[in-house]
């Protein structure tokens, strides 16, 4: 069997189709997914856009809740301001009525004196008041003016200037106070030196008042009226308001507030009331008197069958033994007319004070107590 004859294909005929084929791919369009083209200017600045436009509304979502808490928080600040106002208020209140019921002839202690329950600053109960928000209270001191050492007396060219010095510089050294190792530096910017111990803040006082423009110089005391920088001077007077010691080098306000319930300005007498005074006091007027002397006067005032001192010299003797210096200091005074009232309303974030000075007309019924001045803090 012959095999079948072989068919052969011209040449030109299959060039033909090739070209053909070729047209028809070129003509068709292209479908493959990774086909590449530039991105048109258009797109881009369309992302652009969308992005600007979700940050900006970021930017205003941020901004309205933040105004939303600053705005909550002066809210809660201005309400817990007008109820501390209110509540220090209450507190003056309740001190002047306390003051105005007492009807003994002369202070002394709780319970004949119904006021001395806060002559050392107590805690007042909330729930008297209505009043039941959490971490918050109330504090109340009443403190005579005569209980305090009077600060007109620190007079440089009395025979008594030494040892007035030395009573207040004891007093700045009283751990209570503790003014030579708190730390405290100064902050009136009168002086290039910047901390300031017990015996030179005495100096300095004494300088603030005496009639010379020299620095005060006597043993421990070493003033700095002559190192005042750009032209300063001391006004060289008498101190009329305690307020006026923050403007003393080494008088910080820190400091200043430890000192209310131990210095005044708002009496004549010099004398302070055994009854009623501190017992850092009494411990800075003598050093020739013991800290357990004081403490035997203060047992013996403060106990219903032994006190008040009634007198100084026959009561005190049996003691402490005769300390004439010391007693001179002292009296059993009359009822005291002045008083400070310190009321602190503390909501632990923030603290709020008032200090007032009352007067009382006269003791018994019918007497009036006003307000000499007051100060909200």
């Amino acid at each position: 069997m012959s095999p079948a004859p072989t068919k052969f294909t011209s040449p030109s005929t299959s060039c033909s189709s090739d070209a053909s084929t070729l047209r028809a791919m070129r003509a068709r369009p292209a479908i493959s997914g990774t086909a590449s083209h530039p991105r048109s200017p258009e797109r881009g600045v369309a992302l652009i856009l969308v992005m600007f436009i979700v940050a900006l509304a970021t930017i205003m979502v941020v901004e309205l809740a933040y105004s939303s808490y600053i705005g909550g928080r002066l809210n809660a600040g201005a309400q817990r301001s007008l109820q501390a106002e209110y509540l220090l208020k209450s507190a003056l209140s309740l001190a002047q009525i306390l003051l105005k019921a007492d009807a003994t002839a002369e202070d002394r202690a709780f319970p004949e004196d119904a006021w001395a329950y806060f002559k050392d600053g107590i805690s007042v109960p909330l729930e008297f008041l209505g009043i039941t928000e959490p971490n918050l209270s109330m504090s109340l001191e009443i403190r005579p003016e005569d209980s305090k050492l009077r600060l007109q007396q620190l007079d440089p060219v009395s025979s008594l200037a030494k040892r007035d010095a030395e009573i207040l510089l004891r007093l700045f050294q009283n751990p209570v106070l503790d003014f030579d190792n708190d730390g405290e530096l100064d902050q009136t910017g009168r002086v290039s030196q910047k901390e300031f111990d017990a015996a030179q803040m005495v100096a300095n006082l004494i300088d603030y008042m005496d009639a010379d423009t020299t620095s005060y110089d006597d043993g421990p005391f070493q003033g700095v009226e002559s190192q005042l920088q750009n032209g300063d001077e001391f006004p060289n007077r008498k101190i009329f308001r305690l307020e006026e010691l923050s403007a003393i080098p080494g008088f910080t306000p820190l400091r200043v507030q430890k000192m209310l319930p131990f210095l005044t300005t708002n009496r004549d007498d010099a004398k302070i009331n055994v009854n009623l005074a501190p017992q850092e006091l009494l411990e800075a007027i003598d050093s020739n008197v013991t800290s357990s002397d004081i403490e035997s006067i203060i047992e013996f005032r403060e106990n219903p069958n032994t006190g008040p001192v009634k007198q100084i010299i026959q009561d005190l003797t049996p003691l402490i033994g005769s300390q004439n210096d010391f007693f001179n200091y002292l009296t059993v005074g009359e009822a005291q007319r002045v008083f400070q009232v310190i009321a602190k309303v503390d909501y632990q974030t923030s603290v709020y004070f008032l200090r007032a000075y009352v007067e009382r007309d006269r003791v018994g019924p019918g007497a009036t107590v006003r307000i000499r001045s007051v100060e909200l803090f």
